[in-house]
């Protein structure tokens, strides 16, 4: 029956895959002869065109449209990273800050505390720097031209600093470092340093057990 044939054709069609838009307005107008001499050239090509993946249309959109989806995910990925990397730098900078901000209070009060402890003492905290923290000059760092180069890029505090080292002086005349010291001497220092950070952040009070029991007498 004519609609059995009309299915039949439906399928044919829908086998051939993607059509363009204007397929069927392009050849509306034509003879069913030359209709019928043209599907036989085609048919003769495609036979020729056996091993081609006739749904690679469909495929190629597909995946194209998939593409674009994974291609705007990455973009959102992207934002997203450089928002918490710009939200990490400004947490490391706040941090280095406030690290700077802390030693500088507790060694000036450090400076304080032993020469109240220690008549005539000095007493002093120094930040030590890596090694690596500091450039090098060398040739490559150097400009040709003799002017001055570009500062190296800003590190943060635990890439530049190592360490905190302890200067003291008990009124000789001397700067002496910790493991220069009695046992005594480094009780003072000891001391000395923990009212030191106390003072940054005061308690109503403070209790300490036996505090004076390694203290040389001149320091009780």
């Amino acid at each position: 029956t004519l609609q059995t044939k009309r299915e039949g054709l439906q399928r044919k069609i829908r086998d051939l895959g993607s059509l363009p838009g204007d397929a069927f307005e392009k050849y509306r107008g034509k003879a069913l002869k030359t209709l019928h001499s043209m599907l036989s050239k085609t048919n003769e090509e495609l036979a020729k065109l056996s091993h081609v993946n006739k749904k690679a249309l469909d495929q190629y959109q597909q995946f194209t449209e998939q593409r674009e989806g994974l291609e705007v995910r990455r973009g959102e990925l992207d934002k997203a990273h450089a928002k918490i990397k710009e939200l990490m730098s400004f947490l490391d900078q706040k941090k280095d800050e406030s690290i700077e901000r802390t030693f500088k209070q507790v060694s000036l009060n450090f400076r304080e505390v032993f020469a109240r402890l220690v008549h005539g003492g000095k007493g002093e905290l120094v930040m030590q720097r890596k090694k690596s923290a500091a450039p090098a000059p060398d040739a490559e760092n150097a400009d040709p031209n003799g002017e001055p180069t570009k500062p190296p890029v800003t590190k943060g505090f635990a890439e530049k600093y190592s360490g905190v080292k302890i200067k003291v002086s008990f009124g000789q005349g001397e700067t002496m470092q910790m493991k220069q010291l009695s046992g005594g001497q480094k009780t003072v220092v000891a001391v000395a340093l923990i009212f030191a950070i106390q003072r940054c952040d005061p308690m109503p009070f403070y209790l300490f057990d036996e505090i004076d029991a390694a203290l040389d007498p001149q320091y009780r």
